[in-house]
């Protein structure tokens, strides 16, 4: 596995990174975490017509991810929205698309 030091890229004062809040699904707080927001639109084809979306994601250390799963949510600033799905993409970040 790639080792790395990320902090700097995960830091909320020099970077572009964001403290948010990963809960259960309850509520119940697991952790805190430094990530990156991306809020992207995404396309869908659907009769010749082009339809587009918001499709917030974050990008976080793989590590910070350690008990969280598709039934949890995060929250940033006042803004709570519901995991989808996370993929490590090999290199101790991954993608985690979010909901509101």
């Amino acid at each position: 596995m790639f080792t790395e030091d990320l902090s700097q890229f995960f830091d909320p004062t020099n970077g572009f990174a964001t403290q948010v809040t990963f809960k259960t699904s309850v509520g119940a707080t697991i952790r805190t975490a430094n990530v990156i927001l991306t809020d992207a639109s995404g396309g869908v084809l659907m009769f010749d017509n082009s339809v587009l979306a918001a499709v917030p994601f974050i990008q976080c250390r793989t590590v910070d991810l350690a008990s969280v799963n598709n039934t949890c949510k995060v929250t940033i600033g006042a803004v709570t929205y519901q995991i989808v799905e996370h993929t490590d993409d090999g290199t101790g970040t991954s993608m985690v698309q979010i909901r509101k």
